[in-house]
């Protein structure tokens, strides 16, 4: 369930991400590459990679945009990708597409 929220979240963050830069007019490629990423990664269909290449597209288009770490918007946008390469280090959870596809995985650190 934890990674369900984590997924949420970081779509969501992403999602409002895409919204701040089409306003910024950037570029529309990147931009629609980063919306449809955030559905996969919304619904958890490719998830480990769909984060990591989430996590290079948004850390690209921030410093294109000019945000720098001092700006609030720069560091929501550092915190993000740190979140989204650990949804990508972590996997999907059981509540998601790619569980249903490939099954569930179950690491047991006991014994």
């Amino acid at each position: 369930m934890a990674l369900l929220l984590l997924r949420i979240a970081a779509a969501v963050t992403v999602g409002g991400f895409c919204y701040y830069a089409i306003q910024s007019s950037l570029n529309r490629l990147a931009v629609f590459a980063l919306a449809v990423a955030t559905f996969l990664l919304f619904l958890g269909l490719g998830t480990r990679i769909v984060a990591l290449l989430c996590a290079v597209i948004a850390s690209g288009v921030a410093l294109t945009a000019g945000l720098t770490v001092g700006d609030w918007r720069g560091a929501i946008v550092a915190i993000e990708v740190l979140n989204l390469i650990a949804i990508g280090l972590l996997g999907a959870g059981a509540y998601s597409v790619d569980a249903h596809l490939f099954g569930r995985r179950v690491i047991r650190l006991d014994g």
